[in-house]
């Protein structure tokens, strides 16, 4: 039955943009009932929005929830128990690997030991969300972020003046 199941799943979802995006719906679909009974406004770093009005035209909504709270909730630990940290982030390793590498052993202060090997990720997400998407995804995290969560994230959002663009779009009509 197990592998059965997991033929399903690869039919319904299968390692695509298509896929990714009817896993986005189904997700966001699955829970917009219970979405509507929580009181987002506590969840919000922004005092003066419903996060709620934020989900809207952001496809799988709960993960980039999830995935600013837990960079705004890591680096509460982090500071609350005093814990050094070093920062790397992915795309270092494809513009300075060595460095990096270094620096990590550095701080970790351990030797290097043989020559690294290439660093070819292979993945290229770009084309899964369209430049207004992302935007919207950053206006989301952007409001769920801690200060500290918005420090570590910020340097992936893309920006766009909303409001601007739904008052050009009326003035068309």
């Amino acid at each position: 039955a197990k592998r059965s199941d997991t033929a399903q799943w690869m039919k319904r979802y299968p390692n695509s943009i298509k896929g990714f995006k009817t896993w986005c719906a189904d997700q966001d679909a699955r829970y917009h009932r219970e979405e509507r009974s929580v009181d987002w406004t506590t969840w919000s770093h922004d005092d003066n929005n419903n996060l709620l009005n934020y989900f809207e035209g952001v496809a799988c909504h709960a993960e980039f929830f999830r995935y600013a709270q837990w960079h705004s909730l890591a680096s509460e630990v982090v500071k609350k128990l005093n814990i050094p940290v070093l920062y790397i982030y992915y795309e270092d390793y494809l513009t300075n690997l060595d460095g990096k590498t270094e620096e990590l052993l550095e701080f970790l202060d351990l030797p290097r030991s043989g020559d690294l090997p290439d660093f070819d990720s292979k993945k290229d997400y770009s084309g899964y969300f369209t430049r207004e998407e992302r935007a919207a995804a950053s206006d989301l995290m952007r409001r769920v972020a801690s200060a500290d969560g918005v420090n570590l994230l910020e340097r992936y959002w893309v920006t766009l003046d909303f409001e601007k663009m739904r008052k050009e779009t009326k003035a068309l009509e």
